[in-house]
C-alpha cells in the first residue's frame, strides 16, 4: 500500500539515499515527447496536451513545452540543463509572459531523499495586464521517496515524488511590490516517461487561491532516435527509434521525404 512505500522511501532517507533525477526528466530530451493529461480546478475540467521539441530562444538552445488547453488557451515554458540543474528560462500564455536570459534553477540533478534543497534566487522580467514587472522568485525542493501512483494511463509502482515550494514577488516600478505569492507543487515522475501526476496550489495577497490536479491518460516519449550510419554500395544499414508509450504505434521511414 503506499503507506507501507512512504516508510521505505523514509527508510532510504535515513541512509541517505542519491538520485539521479537524469533519467525522470525524459520529457526535456532532444527526442521529443507529446502527452495528454486530465485535470479538475475545483470548478472545470483542465484537461490538456503536451509536445515538448528542441528550440533556439532568445539564442538559447532550450526544450519548448507547449500546454494546449484549448485553440486560444496555450502555454510555453522554455527549459534547459545547466550547472547541474534542470534550469527554467520562462513561460508564456494570453495574460502574462516572462522571460530570463539566464534562467533560473527548478530542480537539482542530484538529489538526497528527504533531503531540502533551496536554490538560488531567480529573476524574470516579465510584462501582463498591469504592465512591466520584474519578478522575484526563491525556490526549496525535496524528494520525499518512491510511491505507487494510479493515473488513466496505468500504475506507476516506481514514481519519484518531489514537492516544490516557490514564493514570488512582482515589482511594477512603483511601490508597493505585489506579494507574496505562494506555489506549492508535489510532482510524481518515472524513469523513461518524466510526468506522471502533479498537483499545486497558488495562494495570492488579495484574491482566492487556484488549487488543480493533472493526471497522465496518454503518452510516446521519444527515448531513441535513429542514428546516421555510413555503408557500402549493395550493403544494408539498420536505423532504430524507441519510445516509451501506453498507445498503439507505427513507424515510417522516409527518403528525401518520400516513403
Amino acid at each position: 500500500g503506499l503507506a507501507v512505500v512512504v516508510l521505505i522511501a523514509l527508510a532510504r532517507a535515513a541512509c541517505g539515499q542519491t538520485i539521479d533525477l537524469t533519467p525522470y526528466l525524459s520529457e526535456y530530451t532532444p527526442n521529443g515527447s507529446v502527452k495528454q493529461f486530465t485535470g479538475f480546478d475545483g470548478t472545470s475540467n483542465t484537461n490538456f496536451v503536451r509536445t515538448v521539441t528542441q528550440t533556439n530562444s532568445a539564442g538559447l538552445l532550450l526544450w519548448q513545452v507547449v500546454d494546449t488547453y484549448a485553440i486560444t488557451d496555450v502555454e510555453v515554458s522554455y527549459f534547459g540543463i545547466q550547472g547541474g540543474y534542470l534550469m527554467a528560462y520562462g513561460t508564456s500564455d494570453s495574460a502574462d509572459t516572462y522571460f530570463s536570459q539566464a534562467g533560473g534553477a527548478s530542480l537539482p540533478l542530484q538529489m538526497v531523499i528527504a533531503q531540502t534543497y533551496v536554490l538560488p534566487t531567480a529573476v524574470y522580467d516579465g510584462t501582463d495586464a498591469t504592465g512591466a514587472y520584474t519578478l522575484t522568485e526563491t525556490n526549496s525542493v525535496r524528494a520525499i521517496g518512491f510511491e505507487s501512483v494510479t493515473v488513466p494511463a496505468g500504475t506507476f509502482t516506481n514514481a519519484l515524488r518531489i514537492e516544490v515550494t516557490s514564493v514570488d514577488w512582482y515589482d511594477y516600478g512603483v511601490p508597493p511590490i505585489y506579494g507574496p505569492v505562494n506555489h506549492t507543487e508535489t510532482n510524481w515522475l518515472v524513469a523513461g516517461i518524466g510526468e506522471v501526476k502533479f498537483g499545486f496550489q497558488d495562494t495570492y495577497p488579495d484574491q482566492p487561491s487556484d488549487t488543480w490536479v493533472e493526471r497522465l491518460t496518454q503518452y510516446l516519449v521519444v527515448t531513441n532516435q535513429p542514428h546516421s550510419v555510413i555503408t557500402g554500395p549493395g550493403l544494408s544499414a539498420t536505423l532504430a527509434v524507441s519510445v516509451a508509450t501506453n498507445l498503439a504505434v507505427a513507424h515510417q521511414w522516409m527518403k528525401n521525404g518520400a516513403a
